[in-house]
């Protein structure tokens, strides 16, 4: 049980540094139009890897260990829509365009699904006890 949850944890700041990384790369580009609209963006797009670092860390403390489960479980779920959304419009490729790396995004997918299957796992350890 601990080892799922360590593997979600990372997953999740994983996740929540590859937003910053992004955000960074993309304030670096363009100056943004509105301050407010980019703060709801990007804070928008940490929820999910907050909600699965909490609960991660509610099921390693043991104290809310079924509601971490369940928050654990909903961040995956956000992180494979969101893996897959990016993915589909990644893959869709105009005519003169560069073929995409296929495997970099086989790769996200599998291991959002293994997540998700990780989270579920977890889910049913801690209703057991």
């Amino acid at each position: 049980m601990k080892s799922l949850s360590i593997y979600l944890l990372l997953l999740g700041i994983i996740w929540a540094l590859l937003v910053g990384w992004m955000y960074l790369a993309l304030s670096g580009i363009a100056e943004p139009i509105s301050m407010m609209r980019v703060v709801l963006y990007f804070g928008g797009m940490l929820i999910g890897p907050l909600v699965l670092i909490v609960g991660s860390v509610l099921v390693l403390c043991g104290t809310y260990a079924k509601p971490g489960a369940l928050l654990a479980l909903l961040g995956c779920v956000v992180l494979t829509i969101f893996v897959v959304y990016q993915s589909l419009q990644a893959l869709h490729v105009e005519p003169l365009q560069v073929q995409p790396p296929y495997l970099l995004y086989v790769i996200a997918v599998v291991v959002a699904l293994l997540s998700d299957a990780g989270a579920f796992r977890l889910y049913q350890l801690v209703t057991k006890r």
